[in-house]
C-alpha cells in the first residue's frame, strides 16, 4: 500500500466518523450544521437517510440548492412541511419518499406534492408508493410541471383516478416506469394513457390490484405500447383469459417479467 493510498484512506474514514457524530447530536450543532460545506451535508444527509432520523424540524438543517436526489422512505416523520422545505433544491432529480413497510404515510398529500413539483421541475425519479392522501392533483401538478419525469411509483395511492393518468399521458414523453397498482384507474385511463406521448417510452408497467381492469386494458398496453417488456396486472377479478391470450399477440420486444392472475 502507497503512503498516498493510506492517507486517502484514513481521510476518508476520519470524514466519515466526523459524519456520524455530527449526526449523532444533530440536535447540539443547530445553525452550525447550515453553514457546513454541501460535501460535508451530502454524507450527513446519507446517513440520516438510511437510519431514518430526517423529520420535518431537521431537514432544513441539511438541504442545499445543490442536492440532487434524497431518500425518505425509511423516515416517518415527514409530512408536507418537509416537502414544502424542498423548496431550496430546484436541481432535485430523485425523491423517494415511500411509506416504510407495512405502513400507510398519512402525511404526505397534494399540497405537498403539488409544492414540490413547482419547485423542483427537472424531477426525474418520484416515488410515492402508498401515500393515501395524494389525490389527482399533486400527480397532474407532478405531470405539467416536471416533463422529464422517467420513474414514477403511485402504488398504493388509492384516491387516485383516470385524472391522473390521463395527465401522465398527455404531459409525460420520457416516463419509462410506472406503477399505478393499487388505484382506481379504469379501462378508459389506461386507454388515454397508452394513446398519449408515453406509448413510445414506456417499458414497465404495474397495474395490479386495480380491481376495475378488464382484458381490454392489457390489450390496449400490449399493442400501443411496443417497448413494454415488464407487465404486471395480477389481483384484477375483472381479467380472464383474454389478457393471457393478448400478451401472446404482442409485437415488438420479448416480455422480460409478466405478473398475472386469470379469474
Amino acid at each position: 500500500m502507497t503512503f498516498e493510498m493510506a492517507y486517502n484512506d484514513s481521510v476518508a474514514t476520519l470524514f466519515t466518523i466526523s459524519s456520524r457524530a455530527v449526526v449523532h447530536d444533530l440536535d447540539k450543532h443547530g445553525n452550525g450544521i447550515k453553514n457546513m460545506s454541501s460535501h460535508i451535508k451530502d454524507e450527513c444527509l446519507k446517513l440520516m437517510s438510511r437510519r431514518g432520523l430526517l423529520t420535518d424540524n431537521n431537514i432544513e438543517l441539511i438541504i442545499h440548492n445543490r442536492i440532487r436526489k434524497i431518500e425518505m422512505n425509511l423516515c416517518e416523520n415527514i409530512s408536507d412541511e418537509g416537502l414544502f422545505k424542498l423548496g431550496k433544491c430546484p436541481n432535485l432529480v430523485k425523491i423517494d419518499i415511500n411509506a416504510p413497510n407495512p405502513e400507510i404515510r398519512c402525511g404526505i398529500t397534494s399540497q405537498g406534492i403539488m409544492n414540490l413539483a413547482r419547485s423542483c421541475p427537472y424531477l426525474q425519479i418520484v416515488f410515492l408508493r402508498k401515500c393515501s392522501n395524494v389525490t389527482d392533483d399533486g400527480v397532474i401538478a407532478l405531470a405539467e410541471n416536471c416533463p422529464r419525469l422517467r420513474h414514477l411509483n403511485l402504488r398504493g395511492c388509492t384516491q387516485l383516478t383516470d385524472k391522473s393518468v390521463i395527465a401522465i399521458g398527455e404531459h409525460l414523453s420520457f416516463i419509462s416506469s410506472l406503477n399505478i397498482s393499487m388505484t382506481q384507474v379504469t379501462d378508459d385511463g389506461i386507454f388515454k394513457l397508452v394513446s398519449g406521448n408515453c406509448n413510445q417510452t414506456i417499458k414497465e408497467l404495474d397495474i395490479s390490484n386495480c380491481i376495475a381492469l378488464t382484458d381490454e386494458a392489457v390489450e390496449a398496453v400490449t399493442q400501443s405500447c411496443s417497448l413494454v417488456s415488464i407487465l404486471i396486472f395480477h389481483g384484477c377479478p375483472k381479467m380472464t383469459e383474454q389478457a393471457r391470450l393478448a400478451l401472446e399477440d404482442k409485437e415488438g420486444p420479448q416480455m422480460k417479467h409478466v405478473t398475472w392472475t386469470i379469474y
